[in-house]
């Protein structure tokens, strides 16, 4: 290698030592100095072209002429930066430093999707080299980047590794082939290995370009995880350091990845008002593959935001293929000529990231629901569910539910469509169960860091409980919130899945599947035997919705007996349940399987019969796969503030009379945990407090501050048997998640009681009793349940609100 090679090599990796020469640099210095300004992201001064034409070295002249072409491709006329290189090389071909030129066209045009001319370059370049065993790494690195760009990720996987065995590893080289590896395992859908990956490149000295590469990068993999905070963060980065040395197709790049984030969350005018910003400041730029995906994409957003708009199909066909399906199924139902336009442009085809398949999956079975093509409609969503589950195997995240959730969601209404004009309820429920058991990732084990966030979010709690009253509490509650944030995205970051039990047949056993298939329509898969099944509906979404909440609120406030208002109430759904319930008449037992968004409808004063309450028939199996083992260890934890929490746990160490119990007032989370460890059966008698917008933070109040689910869900497995006794644990998250009974589910616990509203704690005392008795005496929780509140309600009718009581 030539000296000026071995600086050239160096200044890639450290242009800030080159950028000031010293007064009395040499000709090559001064030009170095030029490129390592360049390569910083500043333009190169006005008389860089004289400079070019007067200057006798061919050497210097190499490195003038691409810190030129660096110039105009970074000012965004990457084509005119090609078209000057070429002329450069024909020119300078036999000078010793030719071989960097050559390696830079082929980054041009792999830039401009122009593959096969990338790769001759990269090859050429390698051939020109003087020292080729010292040049063929990052020849390799050129060569797999191609690779990627083009989609052939096992052949770059192949030539980074190749490279990577040949560098130094705290060469620039070693840590650009690390991230262009990142980059593989990110679109590969392996995103525990892709962050380690990324986190090890992001080490570049001075040249903040590249490092704005890497978190453009991170920022795409977060965000196909669904990951949208740390995605954000990273996107921000890479803007940051795009902007600050304008480089216009990077912006526009980064601009498409940030507008992808706010899609996901359907807000479509904040993503249309990021993208028209890059295109404002990136205006006048050469009409690349990045302007023309910009302006595709702000038209598709401008549909999104004005559904009276219209798409140019010039133009609008070639979006952001993510953009383009999410559109497509966002107007299937009201504008079904363009969301076949969207769902079948070009942009969809050729996708090689698993992750991408999946989504042409969706596409592909949305397409054939607007053909009316009902067989192929079934067969593109079993791929499409294929390909998914395949996927949930490789994620590096817990939460599979954050990169699939929207899609999933979306094909699953088509496939309901189907099987309801079909009157085929067997596949309308396998469709949803199968949703639901694919959205669903029992948590793991909490490890040290993290029980050192629950720990302090506890501190923080007992802070705030302690304050005065009118006491400033914002900056406790600020510090709250991001140890909460902390701690969900660590939980995002375990690798794996859950282990899913296949459900047996849906229909073995007498069970009602209440299914939500988009807008109002509410329908109910019936199964009264495996010969029996039928369809039920559609019922009003929103107003059993309504009716729902209005009974809960009834039977909370109910202290003095039963209304007539809560008699309306309750007539009013059973107008409403009526077809459903009239399916069971004559049947002692059934399965409830309710929409997540739904609250647990109080089956109790609807019928006679006992009912298993589950949010998905997986989550039931897996609780009657084993029988839960003897009552033998009982434990009994009461809560303060609860005036008959002490009645309530005499009551019931009357039945257990081994019981450990611990009192209201020496309740604290870690002698739960240490009980908990080793019981059959923990009965909590507690103030619950529910947390809709992050559930695993929903918590029991004990004396030495909350008992969250994290908390329980600590050491592995949990109690066969759990008694919730107090207010709203019971509910659910809404659609995004399955609930908290799934996850205790998930980890062991067989039986499971808890509340969806509020609780009298005077009137629990007799409930529980009667239900323990009945447990005592062999009945399954659901059946002991049922039989305590109809005993009970049938004694003091303004119990009733025990109905809000449901069992699994």
């Amino acid at each position: 290698m030539t000296d000026l090679d071995a600086i050239w090599a160096d200044l890639i990796e450290h242009p800030t030592r080159y950028n000031e020469p010293p007064d009395d640099a040499s000709e090559d210095q001064r030009a170095f100095a030029v490129l390592g300004r360049v390569r910083l992201g500043e333009p190169a001064p006005p008389e860089l072209d004289d400079w070019i034409d007067s200057t006798a070295d061919g050497d210097v002249e190499c490195i003038l002429c691409c810190a030129r072409a660096m110039d105009i491709s970074f000012g965004g006329s990457p084509l005119e930066a090609a078209t000057r290189l070429n002329a450069d090389i024909v020119r300078l071909r036999d000078t010793g430093l030719v071989h960097r030129l050559w390696s830079f066209l082929g980054t041009i045009y792999a830039e401009l999707r122009r593959f096969d001319d990338a790769e001759q370059a990269f090859l050429e370049s390698v051939d020109a080299d003087p020292a080729p065993a010292l040049r063929v790494p990052i020849g390799l690195i050129n060569l797999g980047v191609l690779a990627i760009y083009s989609g052939r990720l096992g052949q770059a996987k192949e030539a980074l590794e190749r490279c990577l065995e040949r560098v130094d590893p705290g060469s620039y080289a070693y840590r650009r082939g690390t991230f262009n590896l990142a980059t593989i395992a990110a679109r590969s859908g392996r995103l525990s290995e892709a962050l380690d990956l990324f986190e090890q490149s992001q080490t570049f000295d001075g040249y903040r370009i590249d490092a704005g590469e890497s978190h453009l990068e991170k920022g795409r993999a977060l965000l196909d995880a669904g990951l949208v905070t740390e995605a954000m963060d990273a996107l921000a980065r890479a803007d940051e350091a795009f902007r600050a040395h304008h480089i216009p197709h990077r912006v526009l790049q980064t601009a498409m990845a940030r507008a992808r984030v706010h899609t996901m969350q359907r807000d479509w005018a904040t993503a249309r008002a990021v993208v028209e910003d890059a295109l404002a400041t990136t205006a006048g730029i050469e009409e690349t593959a990045e302007v023309i995906d910009a302006r595709a994409a702000l038209q598709v957003l401008d549909l999104l935001v004005d559904e009276n708009a219209t798409l140019d199909p010039d133009e609008g066909l070639t979006a952001h293929p993510d953009l383009a399906v999410d559109a497509g199924f966002h107007l299937l139902d009201r504008r079904p000529e363009l969301a076949r336009e969207l769902l079948s442009a070009e942009a969809t085809e050729g996708w090689t990231s698993s992750l991408r398949q999946v989504h042409a999956a969706a596409a592909a079975a949305a397409l054939a629901w607007l053909e009316s093509n009902q067989g192929a409609v079934n067969g593109h969503i079993d791929d499409f569910y294929d390909r998914a589950d395949a996927q949930a195997s490789v994620l590096g995240v817990s939460d599979v539910r954050a990169v699939l959730d929207g899609r999933v969601r979306q094909l699953t209404q088509v496939a309901a469509r189907v099987a309801i004009e079909n009157g085929d309820a067997h596949r309308l429920a396998e469709v949803i169960e199968r949703e639901r058991q694919l959205l669903f990732t029992p948590e793991p084990s909490l490890d040290d860091n993290e029980r050192a966030i629950v720990d302090q979010i506890r501190a923080r709690v007992r802070e705030l409980e302690s304050l005065p009253s009118g006491a400033t509490r914002t900056l406790i509650e600020t510090d709250l919130h991001g140890l909460e944030n902390e701690l969900r995205s660590l939980r995002q970051r375990h690798s794996g899945v859950g282990t899913h039990v296949e459900p047996e047949t849906i229909s073995d056993r007498p069970s009602v599947h209440l299914l939500g298939i988009g807008g109002e329509e509410l329908w109910g898969a019936v199964f009264l035997s495996p010969t029996d099944e039928r369809i039920v509906g559609p019922i009003d979404r929103s107003t059993l919705r309504r009716a729902l909440v209005s009974a809960q609120t009834a039977l909370s406030m109910n202290a003095g007996g039963v209304t007539t208002r809560l008699e309306k109430l309750i007539g009013g759904l059973r107008d409403i349940l009526g077809p459903v319930v009239a399916q069971f008449d004559g049947i002692e037992r059934f399965i409830s399987i309710t929409e997540p968004d739904l609250e647990p409808i109080p089956w109790a004063l609807l019928t006679t019969a006992d009912v298993h309450n589950a949010s998905s028939l997986y989550e039931h199996r897996v609780a009657m796969t084993h029988d839960p083992p003897p009552i033998e260890n009982v434990v009994l934890v009461g809560g303060p503030r609860l005036d008959f929490a002490d009645r309530e746990l005499d009551a019931l160490q009357a039945l257990h009379p081994d019981a450990v119990r611990i009192d209201p007032g020496d309740s604290s989370p870690d002698a739960v945990r240490e009980a908990f460890r080793s019981a059959d059966l923990v009965h909590f008698a507690a103030h619950g407090h529910f947390r809709a917008d992050n559930p695993l933070m929903s918590n029991l109040e004990l004396a030495d501050g909350p008992l969250t689910f994290y908390d329980l869900l600590a050491d592995g497995p949990v109690p066969s048997r759990l008694v919730f006794s107090s207010c709203e644990i019971g509910r659910n998250a809404g659609r995004s998640s399955l609930g908290l009974a799934s996850v205790l589910i998930a980890r062991g616990c067989r039986g499971l009681v808890t509340n969806s509203g509020a609780a009298n704690d005077e009137r629990s005392v007799a409930l529980m009793t009667s239900m323990h008795t009945e447990m005592l005496a062999g009945a399954t929780m659901a059946h002991a349940l049922a039989n305590a509140q109809a005993a009970v309600i049938s004694e003091d009718p303004s119990v009733a609100l025990f109905a809000a009581f449901g069992a699994i």
